[in-house]
């Protein structure tokens, strides 16, 4: 980064500087801001455009105000001294940054950072002075002076941006850092509405590899020095360990990134195999089996080798085994780790852990494009009490029966609670779909562009499929591609892919405070120990509910499911068909037996709003679902009436004819 072209002084490693010893005042003016903008958020930020009234979300500690004002004052008089004379202030410790910062005007825009970003909605620059009102409000009458730059967490760092044999692809780190809109009072006190530094998203990025760090500033070039370093000191036998450690391909991107050293160890062919496969199958692995055998295929394909003997190994032997209950498990097709040649091109795995991360990162958008549609308040379900809805009993005292899709009741809107962040079971749903089309995708363009060894037929068949086709035919009442169908309808709405000598998925929508998350890890509380029975002169007794062991008799421990195992937020989950699925099942009423107010009803409105991937007790709190052990829940019926009332009207009153009409062709038989 470098200051504005305007700016009297060069220094970036002042102007970090000022940043990073003056964080401290941000809590001073911003209590309501949201965890002091250190969380790992890359967009704007709920209420950007405060109001004349600002200043009553903000407070002025009196106790720590003195202190902070006294540090700015300081950070103030370095901002006036020469190099020398700072170096001599800071203890003999340079100050500056490197001297290409210092000279040149626009280098900010060489490292990603826009400098005249301009509100999507046509208004003046961010840093318009709509922070003018609440310093006011605090008595602060110094001039404000306006420093804003925006950078939205792509911008790709160099160790000099302006060499000319730099290689875009190959010598950048990805900073991690982002800053909007800064205030520089003229006593040194800084704002940022939304800023993280790089050591921080450092942190964020490897937790477990804190230790790794140092005390530098923002610029990237400081932080690869200072790990270079460090890693540089690593025998390769002590370093390998360390990275295959690391969760999941999205974590070993950003180390590859972030660390030279890291990407030159990769470029060993005897290690790079070695990296890759560590952590897809290591212990501390958190990729489920099948998405791993994905990303085996993935990287076979892309390496020119196909790894199925023909279209029918592929499509039913291998991809239906991908999906819950599609399977037949006796012909399943794997791609264990020993599928991978040892002489695995370093590049092509390069490759596929940035798709990984391209992956994640659609995955992440999508869910979160879903949580926003449910947070919109035009979605409230509707439930029917006086009387409940019943549409196999007696109706309202009619003397004939009266069909389901005819029967009517009041609903009162349901209470609905958002329980956050997607679990890991519920990311990995979508991770999963997302290396299904990717491999589809890899599939027909290695079909399209080499002589392969299948038949011409199917090579044919392959390239005029989609995803879902591999899976049955069109029409088939098969539930569980509703998950595939739901991405590719969102993938739909994003700009295509560019350019590329790889299958590529369209873009991930740019980072924001709601669509990037650090994913959870996965829950293996399965099951537990608990005392359900006892032993009493040598017979085995159960117990009942509420009673205790009588006194002389053995406890006897069963395993016991756990509450979060019936909820599916458990790992084992995954493996299952989402209950959202279930449920719809049950609803279109494929078998005719008339308990559906909607047969037949379509998924497609139901795509948008996630409900393929979704656990059952975020369904639960969203007022679709029943709950697990809860005493006197709903019997399932009951939600039937909840899924109808989310549906448009148009579409409800559609089905209900075409039920109709169904019904009365029946009838006249």
């Amino acid at each position: 980064m470098a200051t504005k072209p305007t700016s009297p002084w060069r220094p970036l490693s002042v102007y970090t500087f000022a940043i990073f010893t003056t964080l401290t005042c941000i809590a001073l003016y911003a209590a309501s801001w949201r965890d002091s903008g250190l969380n790992s958020y890359s967009g704007i930020i709920d209420g950007r455009n405060l109001h004349d009234n600002a200043s009553s979300s903000f407070t002025k500690r009196s106790d720590a105000y003195d202190k902070a004002v006294t540090r700015g004052r300081k950070l103030h008089c370095l901002m006036g001294l020469t190099q020398e004379e700072a170096k001599q202030a800071n203890g003999g410790a340079s100050l500056e940054s490197p001297d290409y910062l210092q000279l040149y005007p626009g280098i900010e825009e060489n490292e990603g950072w826009n400098v005249y970003y301009e509100d999507p909605e046509g208004n003046a620059p961010w840093f318009k002075n709509y922070l003018d009102q609440a310093f006011r409000g605090l008595g602060i009458e110094k001039k404000v002076h306006n420093e804003a730059w925006c950078d939205e967490g792509g911008g790709h760092i160099f160790k000099n941006p302006l060499d000319p044999d730099i290689d875009e692809y190959e010598d950048h780190w990805s900073s991690g850092a982002f800053y909007f809109t800064s205030y520089i009072i003229d006593a040194g006190v800084v704002i940022g509405d939304n800023a993280q530094s790089v050591k921080h998203s450092f942190h964020k990025m490897f937790p477990n590899l804190e230790g790794y760090y140092t005390k530098h500033m923002t610029h990237l070039q400081q932080m690869s020095i200072n790990m270079g370093n460090l890693l540089e000191n690593l025998p390769t036998e002590i370093l390998l360990p360390i990275i295959t450690s690391l969760p999941d391909l999205d974590s070993l991107w950003k180390l590859l990134q972030a660390s030279p050293r890291v990407w030159h160890l990769f470029e060993d062919a005897s290690t790079s195999l070695v990296i890759t496969e560590g952590i897809l199958s290591g212990p501390h692995s958190t990729i489920p089996d099948n998405i791993r055998q994905l990303i085996r295929g993935v990287i076979l394909v892309r390496s020119g080798t196909l790894p199925f003997e023909d279209l029918d190994e592929f499509g039913s032997r291998f991809m239906k085994a991908m999906i819950p209950c599609i399977s037949d498990e006796s012909a399943v097709k794997t791609l264990s780790p020993d599928s991978l040649s040892h002489k695995s091109n370093p590049a092509i795995l390069r490759s596929v852990i940035a798709t990984a991360y391209h992956l994640s990162a659609l995955s992440q958008s999508y869910l979160a494009s879903c949580l926003e549609r449910l947070r919109d308040p035009s979605f409230r379900p509707l439930h029917a009490h006086n009387p409940s809805p019943h549409y196999t009993h007696d109706y309202k005292g009619a003397e004939g029966y009266v069909p389901a899709w005819d029967r009517e009741f009041v609903g009162t809107p349901a209470h609905v609670v958002n329980i956050g962040q997607p679990t890991w079971v519920e990311e990995m749903r979508a991770v999963r779909v997302m290396w299904i089309i990717q491999l589809v995708g890899e599939m027909q363009l290695l079909a399209s562009k080499s002589n392969v060894e299948w038949s011409e037929e199917d090579v044919s068949r392959l390239l005029d499929m989609g995803p879902v086709d591999l899976f049955h035919e069109p029409g088939s009442p098969i539930c569980d591609t509703e998950p595939i169908k739901s991405v590719m309808d969102y993938l739909a709405t994003l700009r295509g892919p560019d350019e590329d000598r790889f299958y590529r998925l369209s873009a991930a929508p740019a980072p924001s405070l709601d669509n990037r998350w650090t994913t959870a890890l996965p829950n293996h509380n399965e099951v537990f120990m608990q005392v359900r029975a006892y032993r009493s002169n040598g017979k085995f007794h159960w117990l009942r509910k509420g009673s205790q062991v009588p006194e002389g008799a053995t406890p006897v421990e069963i395993p016991t499911v756990t509450d979060e195992n019936l909820w599916e937020q458990t790992a084992s989950a995954f493996d299952f068909r989402p209950y959202g699925l279930h449920f719809w099942q049950l609803l279109k009423d494929d078998s005719h037996s008339g308990r559906s107010p909607i047969p037949g009803v379509s998924f497609q409105f139901f795509r948008r709003l996630g409900l393929a991937f979704w656990d059952r007790k975020r369904l639960w709190l969203l007022g679709l679902a029943s709950g697990v052990n809860i005493k006197n829940s709903p019997s399932e019926a009951f939600y039937f009436f909840a899924w109808e009332s989310i549906l448009p009207p148009e579409e409800v009153a559609c089905i209900k004819a075409r039920a109709r009409e169904t019904s009365q062709a029946l009838e006249a038989r």
